[in-house]
C-alpha cells in the first residue's frame, strides 16, 4: 500500500472488516476481511442493486451479531456442545 492509497475511506474499510468479524481475535479481522472482499463479488448478481444488498446485509450483520461473526459463532458452538 503506498500513502497515495491509504486514504479516508481504506481505513473506514479496514474498521469495518475488524468489527464485522469481531474484535477480539486475530481470526475475526481474517473473516471479517474475507466477508467483504467476497460479498461484494457474490452481489454482482443484483447488477443495479449491488451497493444497496451490500448495505442491508452488513445491517443485517451488524444488528443479528453485534459481538462480531466470530464471537457469535464462538458462543452459538458452546451452547450446542453437550
Amino acid at each position: 500500500m503506498t500513502p497515495a492509497t491509504a486514504g479516508f475511506l481504506r481505513s473506514i474499510e479496514f474498521v469495518t472488516m475488524a468489527v464485522l468479524g469481531g474484535l477480539g481475535s486475530i481470526l475475526g479481522g481474517v473473516v471479517g476481511a474475507a466477508v467483504l472482499v467476497l460479498l461484494p463479488q457474490v452481489l454482482t448478481v443484483f447488477h443495479d442493486y449491488e451497493t444497496i444488498m451490500l448495505g442491508a446485509v452488513m445491517v443485517v450483520f451488524m444488528i443479528f451479531l453485534p459481538a462480531g461473526i466470530v464471537p457469535s459463532l464462538a458462543r452459538l458452538v458452546q451452547r450446542t456442545q453437550p
